[in-house]
C-alpha cells in the first residue's frame, strides 16, 4: 500500500498521529521526509497511544525505537543520533521489529511479542512544522 504525496503539515503544540488500516499486522512501514524535517516518527501496530510500536524522534536530534504496551514505553536497543535522513523504515514481522535509517540498520530483532496486534500503521509529527514526502506500508 503506497500513499504518494502523503503530505502532512502541523502547527501548534502536541503530537499528531496519522494512521491507516493496512489490513495486516505484519507491517513494513516507510516514511520519507524532506531532509531536515527530523521530527517525524514511523508507527506500526497502532491501537492507540498506549499500545503501539514507534520510532520516536526527539527534539535533541536523537531517535529510538519504542514499544508501548498498556501505556508503558520500553526502548528497544539503543538510541542514535538522527543527523539528516530521508527514510525511516520500521519493519514488524511476527514478534520481531527491525529499524533502518536510510538503509542502515539501527535495531535488530527487537522483541514486540507483548504488543497487541493491530492493522493500523502511520506516522507522527512532533514539531510545529514537518513535511512527509511519501508514506508506504508493505
Amino acid at each position: 500500500m503506497q500513499f504518494q504525496q502523503a503530505w502532512a503539515y502541523r502547527t501548534g503544540g502536541g503530537d499528531t498521529k496519522i494512521t491507516t488500516n493496512t489490513g495486516q499486522n505484519n507491517q513494513d512501514v516507510r516514511v520519507t521526509v524532506t531532509v531536515g524535517d527530523r521530527r517525524v516518527d514511523a508507527i506500526a501496530r497502532f491501537t492507540n497511544t498506549s499500545n503501539m510500536i514507534s520510532v520516536y524522534s526527539a527534539a535533541d536530534g536523537t531517535q529510538a525505537c519504542y514499544k508501548t504496551v498498556a501505556g508503558v514505553s520500553t526502548m528497544l536497543g539503543s538510541s542514535w543520533t538522527a543527523g539528516t535522513y530521508n527514510e525511516i523504515r520500521l519493519n514488524v514481522q511476527g514478534t520481531l521489529v527491525n529499524v533502518y535509517l536510510d538503509g542502515v540498520q539501527k535495531v535488530t530483532n527487537g522483541d514486540v511479542s507483548d504488543v497487541p496486534n493491530s492493522n493500523n500503521a502511520g506516522f507522527g509529527l512532533n514539531t510545529n512544522y514537518a513535511r512527509v514526502k511519501k508514506f508506504e506500508v508493505y
